[in-house]
């Protein structure tokens, strides 16, 4: 390949992982100036690590309904504090009970635009620490149908700190492969740039059945199923660092 078109291809391939560069001059003056770029490489060092979750944040939903909207609230506001008693009685500090969103919704007949009743909806957080716990937000569920489970999301508490560990083994991983191609191709690799590092974390899926309310009954509830065991999370990293690359 001709070494003007190379580098060219060179330049298009890394203009949308660093600042773009605009070119201007004749065709000739531009040739002369690609031609005289050094040729270089780009290597993207990765990693992965995975920790068990230390704690899991388990939102809830407290739906309560009147023809009086105060009276909705009202219902919603004793039932939220029914339920911070309970969780309070089984050892959660208030510090892990949150009150997250809140909304109110008219409801409307199907043949008028009167407002026959009100629903209010609020959402809460707790935060379980272990498995027992865990099992005293589902017993909630259980035992208000105005209670249904809406997610979990698993966190460590060390977080940052396994952010900062698995990016730094990632940018290991590219000095490694670095010097792994200067070795076996005979070449000199010289850093010119990197972009900032990509993290990502991939939570656990954990499956449990929501309460299906029918005419008839309510279905499976959540004390039915597995006892839930606090998953892994992984963590990502990558990081691509460009070289000039220069022959021995």
């Amino acid at each position: 390949m001709d070494k003007s078109m190379l580098c060219c291809l060179l330049l298009t391939l890394t203009g949308p992982l660093f600042a773009e560069v605009e070119l201007n001059g004749t065709p000739s003056e531009l040739t002369g100036y690609l031609s005289a770029l050094p040729e270089t490489v780009m290597i993207e060092g990765s990693a992965e690590k995975k920790l068990p979750a230390d704690r899991a944040v388990v939102h809830l939903k407290v739906t309560t309904e009147s023809r009086s909207l105060d009276d909705a609230l009202a219902k919603n506001q004793t039932l939220r504090e029914a339920i911070t008693t309970r969780l309070t009685d089984a050892g959660f500090p208030l510090n892990r009970i949150q009150a997250d969103q809140f909304s109110s919704t008219p409801e409307s007949g199907f043949f008028t635009d009167k407002t026959r009743s009100y629903k209010v909806e609020n959402l809460m957080k707790a935060v379980a620490v272990n498995e027992t716990e865990f099992r005293a937000i589902a017993s909630l569920i259980d035992a208000h149908d105005e209670v249904t489970y809406e997610k979990t999301d698993f966190e460590l508490s060390t977080q940052k700190e396994m952010e900062r560990l698995v990016l730094a083994e990632a940018c290991r991983d590219a000095v490694a492969k670095k010097a792994l191609y200067e070795i076996e191709l005979q070449v000199t690799l010289t850093p010119v740039r990197f972009n900032d590092g990509r993290i990502s974390l991939v939570q656990p899926q954990l499956l449990i059945r929501r309460k299906m309310q029918t005419n008839a009954a309510v279905t499976e509830s959540v004390s039915n199923e597995p006892p839930v065991q606090f998953d892994e999370l992984e963590f990502k990293a990558n990081v691509t660092v460009e070289y000039r690359l220069e022959t021995d």
